[in-house]
C-alpha cells in the first residue's frame, strides 16, 4: 500500500501541487489482484512511498520514470488518494 497522501516537506503551491524528493524504485503493485504488475514508485527518505504516475504516460510502464530507477530525484506534482501524479523534475536552487 503507498503512504499517506501527506506532503513530505510541506512544499505546497497555490494549484495543489508539491514537491517531494526521494529514490526512484521498481516495486511489484496490486499483488493479489488482476491488476498486479511491477511499478515505479518514489521512496521517501522516511520509508514511506508513493506510486508514480504521469499525466498522458501509461499507468503500468512509463519510461521516463524507468530511466529514473535507482536515482534520487526531486519531482513536482499532486498528491492522488493511490498515487502521485508528476508534472516534472524540480530542479534544485543554485547557491
Amino acid at each position: 500500500m503507498c503512504a499517506d497522501s501527506i506532503p513530505a516537506d510541506g512544499e505546497a503551491g497555490s494549484s495543489g501541487s508539491i514537491v517531494l524528493q526521494g529514490r526512484v524504485e521498481k516495486r511489484p503493485l496490486g499483488q493479489g489482484t488482476k491488476s498486479a504488475h511491477p511499478g515505479m514508485v518514489l521512496v521517501l527518505p522516511d520509508g514511506r512511498w508513493h506510486v508514480l504516475r504521469r499525466a498522458g504516460g501509461h499507468a503500468y510502464s512509463d519510461p521516463m520514470f524507468e530511466a529514473m530507477e535507482g536515482q534520487q530525484v526531486r519531482l513536482r506534482g499532486r498528491l492522488r488518494p493511490n498515487f502521485f501524479l508528476v508534472d516534472g523534475l524540480d530542479e534544485e536552487p543554485n547557491d
